[in-house]
């Protein structure tokens, strides 16, 4: 059958296709449509293990709300328009192949309140910022379950410690599903795993769930809060439970001056609540544009974005002409006789139902213990990931501080909290290009991160701006646990590789950040010692007791050898383009590749740079090594004594991590590079897991336009397996 690429024929034509006869259309441009999903907090709040906070207290999901989300994608399109077996008009819009390879999408994603639903409070959140979350009460009664399982009995009925066992089997977002269901009719309807499907069938076990659900809405809300707070003598009526987790978080609450104080820092947590209630329809728009960005990404020729039959009613071919110009938002509407939905991506690809990370502020144990005041002052932020990230006011530099966060998230992340390790390691890169670095410094270092193209013959002339996520899942930590320890038969294998990877990713990008200004090719001083450390290959380790270069061995670091030459002069050929493209046809001149040998040459008569970067390598891999031992020690040691083994690890964390990026902070020539911390952790993570694939998000910016890729390692979240009707 010929394919006609022509705009398609005014309405009143397409009425008289005959039977079997088909169009075909080109499209360059924007489609629209819009959907609703529901959302939920995955909360994580790290912090030294301490008196009243059990490893997994705080690890909890809070019910968000629901939202609506006006999607469009500009990029290219076909469509096909048919008589379907029904005699209806069919289009199905697909995504065009002959678009040119490296060819992003654009997708824009707005989110807001879903207007229908009864307006969701922020005041779940805040109960769980509290501690006193139903999640985390029903934690609580799973371990009595195990330590006192007549007490339970005694209090919710005979079955409520295998309902509790099997609830706690689920894992956490099930586990939210299943009991955000219970008392809202939907039991019977539910859609579930295997586990809930069991703990469902069982008359005892689901009138045990009914119970404590009905315990929870009547005697742990934040309004009963509120009450027990603002009443007197009413707090002392509260749930014993719910009275010492207060207690734990406001401090003791023995006078009314106590309770008014608590009053009133309940209102700061409220006020949080609501700041990050607000952001989270931000981060719903980032976390669905790359949803859409990867369904437009893997579409293959015959997957149809959307696919929709009209029947010849006025109501229809209003949809229809609606459609052709791109605007699928009636799909958002109830579903009518007129038009007949076909699966496709965009309608049932999407998930409908999101989780977005939110970390809560690193805390200390004696900050733990006020860390009522430690909400007071902080700030909010959005990654492009979609992760929400709190942090005190008053620390340092965001950049820096979210990677400080990172190494302690990784390290903490270790410790078995009973729920199902939901939350990520992630490194975020943000910089402006001009078109010549684009090409020549961003699209290399994409390449290794899976990017190998991303259409930078396409890219429009002047600057540009990118945005790098790569991220791995935070159930990976539990390696540092199980690293080898001195003297054994694995302990050179595992950290040679660790050590190359490390070496490896600085020489990556220690150069890209340090040049990204290209004021500092001027500086031969600077600039010389840099590229010969580029071109250096990593250290490779032949004894047990070396893994990188020694700057004190008699013969020196090998930067003059073949390997260390050949690299050099195609970084200086790299490099001599990009400067003359730049116009800086002087300074090029410096790194001609007939310079090469002047430049090994002058580095090895005055080394000192090129030292203090092989130094730094050997510092950062040592500390590497001795977290993997360390590591280990404490997983030996979490059987016997959970709590000890885990404030031992709390503390080592903190001190590695403070080190770790102290000594990135004074890298080289006075650039702060701590940000580069989080990546050289989770590559190290990476090899330790042997080597998995980051997954990648890339948005570049030109002006006003952003296209956004993913690399093949980027999965779309999973459905969850209990679904509510």
């Amino acid at each position: 059958m010929p394919v006609d690429l022509a705009p398609l024929p005014p309405s009143p034509a397409i009425l008289a296709i005959p039977d079997g006869l088909t169009r075909w259309f080109a499209i360059d441009g924007t489609i629209r449509t819009t959907a609703t999903t529901r959302f939920a907090f995955d909360c994580h709040w790290p912090h030294e293990t301490g008196p009243g906070a059990a490893p997994g207290d705080l690890a909890v999901i809070a019910d968000g709300g629901s939202a609506t989300l006006d999607l469009s994608l500009t990029g290219a399109f076909i469509a096909h328009v048919a008589l379907d077996a029904r005699g209806w008009l069919r289009l199905r819009l697909f995504k065009r192949a002959g678009a040119a390879p490296g060819f992003g999408c654009e997708p824009r994603v707005r989110a807001a309140p879903l207007p229908a639903s009864p307006a969701h409070s922020p005041e779940q959140l805040a109960l769980a910022i509290l501690g006193v979350h139903d999640g985390q009460w029903l934690e609580s009664l799973a371990r009595l379950a195990k330590a006192d399982p007549g007490k339970l009995q005694a209090r919710f009925g005979a079955a409520a410690p295998g309902c509790l066992e099997l609830w706690r089997s689920l894992g956490a977002r099930p586990a939210s599903i299943l009991w955000a269901a219970v008392g809202g009719g939907a039991l019977a309807s539910l859609s579930a795993s295997d586990a809930a499907n069991r703990l469902l069938a069982d008359a005892e076990m689901a009138a045990v769930l009914v119970g404590l659900k009905r315990y929870a809405l009547d005697r742990l809300g934040f309004a009963t809060v509120q009450w027990a707070l603002s009443m007197p003598g009413a707090f002392d009526f509260l749930d014993h439970w719910l009275r010492k987790r207060l207690n734990d978080f406001f401090g003791s609450l023995d006078s009314d001056a106590d309770l008014a104080r608590a009053l009133h820092k309940l209102r700061w947590i409220l006020e949080l609540a609501r700041s990050l209630d607000a952001r989270a329809l931000t981060a719903l728009e980032k976390q669905y544009s790359v949803e859409l960005a990867c369904l437009y990404a893997r579409a293959q020729t015959g997957d149809a974005l959307l696919d929709c039959s009209f029947d010849f009613s006025a109501q229809s071919l209003s949809a229809y002409q609606a459609a052709i110009g791109g605007d699928f938002s009636f799909l958002a509407a109830p579903p009518s006789p007129h038009v007949l939905r076909h699966r496709a991506l965009l309608t049932h690809g999407l998930s409908r139902r999101a989780h977005l990370e939110l970390h809560l502020p690193f805390l200390g144990c004696k900050q733990w213990r006020r860390r009522s005041e430690a909400l007071a002052r902080v700030e909010i932020e959005t990654g492009e990931d979609g992760r929400l990230f709190v942090y005190p006011a008053e620390t340092a530099g965001r950049v820096d501080r979210k990677s400080q966060y990172q190494g302690r998230l990784m390290l903490l992340g270790t410790l078995p909290t009973g729920d199902d390790t939901r939350f990520s390691l992630t490194f975020t890169d943000r910089r402006s290009h001009s078109l010549a670095q684009g090409r020549l410094s961003l699209a290399p270092l994409l390449r290794a991160y899976g990017f190998d193209s991303v259409g930078q013959d396409l890219w429009p002339p002047g600057g540009l701006q990118s945005s790098l996520t790569v991220s791995l899942p935070g159930a990976l930590v539990q390696a540092w646990l199980h690293a080898p320890r001195e003297r054994t038969s694995d302990f050179f294998e595992v950290y040679s590789a660790v050590a190359v990877t490390l070496q490896r990713v600085l020489r990556q990008w220690l150069p890209y950040v340090y040049f990204n200004d290209l004021d500092r090719y001027d500086d031969l001083d600077g600039a010389f010692p840099l590229l010969v450390y580029r071109s250096m290959r990593p250290f490779p380790s032949v004894t047990r007791s070396q893994f990188t270069y020694d700057i004190l061995c008699p013969d020196g670091p090998e930067f003059s050898d073949r390997t260390t030459y050949r690299a050099l002069l195609h970084e200086l050929e790299r490099t001599s383009q990009l400067l003359l493209e730049e116009g800086r046809r002087r300074t090029a001149r410096f790194y001609a590749p007939d310079q090469a040998r002047h430049i090994l040459a002058s580095v090895q008569y005055r080394p000192g740079l090129l030292n203090s970067l092989l130094t730094a390598d050997a510092f950062l891999v040592d500390s590497l090594v001795s977290l993997g031992v360390k590591g280990r020690q404490l997983g030996e040691a979490l059987p016997g004594d959970p709590r000890a083994a885990a404030r031992e690890l709390a503390k080592f964390s903190d001190r590695f991590v403070a080190a770790f990026h102290r000594r990135l902070r004074r890298l080289y020539r006075g650039r702060d590079l701590a940000p580069l911390g989080s990546l050289l952790l989770l590559e190290a993570t990476r090899t330790l897991n042997g080597n998995p694939p980051l997954a990648g998000v890339l948005h570049l910016t030109f002006g006003q336009n952003r296209q956004t890729f993913v690399n093949s390692a980027y999965s779309l979240p999973p459905p969850p397996p209990i679904h509510l009707p």
